[in-house]
């Protein structure tokens, strides 16, 4: 008797045994499991993230140039009901795709170009130094435009050479009011179109604004 419950004794605990190495692999496994499934998901998660992130269209290049015109109140848009715009425009602004709708391809639009360096000059007959930054603006079809641009980054030295030698012609006492400053702008475009053998003639309009981003005499 004794012995044959030493032998019930011996397998009840061989089956607690394989009871525990069952439970500790089915752990494991579900442990794997789980952090095989957490990898997969933050892949995944990254992946799609990566996606959303391309899809989402740039935002324009000059933006930020748009939002330091807005700054100075120097830059105006104007607001023109699509209607009347439509009809203000003439034939030649206007192409036929394959389904006949008319596209508008030669509507002006503005470009600007800001110069990366601001402008430090002496004055005429002063110690003091003008610090200025500017920026460019042109109004024309979007072929044109974006050419006309491209011109203008190619151009930079010599345009810098230009702006430099005509702003030491000036005067503190010419540079104090907000109209001075005005004069000054459109004195810079003429300047700088001239450089470009650009004039009132031209089919190409220049630049059309000089838009002063920060104005320091000291």
């Amino acid at each position: 008797m004794a012995e044959d419950e030493n032998n019930e004794e011996i397998d009840r605990e061989q089956k607690l045994a394989k009871k525990r190495t069952a439970r500790a692999k089915l752990r494991s496994r579900l442990i794997l499991g789980g952090i095989f499934g957490s990898v997969t998901c933050i892949v995944l998660g990254l992946f799609g993230y990566g996606i959303i992130y391309l899809s989402i269209p740039a935002e324009p290049s000059d933006a930020e140039l748009e939002a330091r015109l807005l700054a100075t109140s120097q830059y105006k848009t104007e607001a023109v009901d699509d209607t009347d715009e439509f009809d203000e425009m003439n034939e030649g602004e206007f192409a036929e795709d394959g389904d006949g709708n008319l596209l508008a391809f030669n509507k002006p639009v503005h470009r600007y170009f800001a110069f990366p360096a601001p402008f430090i000059s002496n004055l005429h007959n002063s110690r003091k130094m003008l610090t200025i930054e500017l920026a460019l603006s042109t109004l024309q079809s979007p072929l044109t435009a974006d050419s006309f641009v491209e011109d203008l980054r190619k151009f930079e030295p010599i345009l810098r050479d230009r702006i430099l030698n005509f702003l030491i012609t000036k005067e503190p006492d010419n540079l104090k009011t907000r109209q001075d400053r005005e004069q000054l702008a459109d004195e810079i475009r003429a300047e700088m179109n001239d450089a470009l053998a650009i004039d009132e003639d031209s089919e190409n309009k220049g630049i059309t604004d000089v838009h002063i981003l920060k104005f320091v005499v000291a």
